[in-house]
């Protein structure tokens, strides 16, 4: 048995356990917004030339999952090269204020390409 096949089993195995039903609603929400930089902004946290031109918008992507009688999860992906220690937490907040959730059930994630801002206020 090869690789692949082992992996087809356990999925076909584990996806009804996965998704049994609890009786409960699960509420989902996508959200999209531009954070492409402004002309002139570092890149790479100072690491390259400050942006010039935008070549291509830059976009905060994610989800808002909200188990029935539960506060909100916000699952969020950004194009930028980072976003850590006092940023990280900033960005955070104000997702969850966004929402009306607490800080702990947001998760914002970085791509990290190289070409692209970043934030840290520390």
């Amino acid at each position: 048995m090869n690789l692949k096949s082992l992996i087809a089993i356990i999925a076909l195995v584990m996806v009804p356990w996965s998704f049994s039903a609890s009786g409960g609603v699960l509420a989902l929400s996508t959200f999209q917004a531009d954070v492409t930089p402004p002309i002139g902004s570092p890149l790479c946290y100072g690491g390259r030339m400050p942006a010039v031109t935008v070549q291509d918008p830059l976009t905060a992507r994610g989800v808002v999952l909200t188990p029935e009688g539960e506060s909100p999860i916000v699952l969020c992906a950004v194009d930028w090269i980072g976003i850590a220690n006092e940023g990280y937490t900033v960005y955070r907040q104000a997702l969850a204020n966004a929402v009306g959730t607490s800080i702990d059930r947001v998760a914002v994630h970085a791509l990290h390409q190289h070409d692209a801002p970043g934030c840290d206020f520390t």
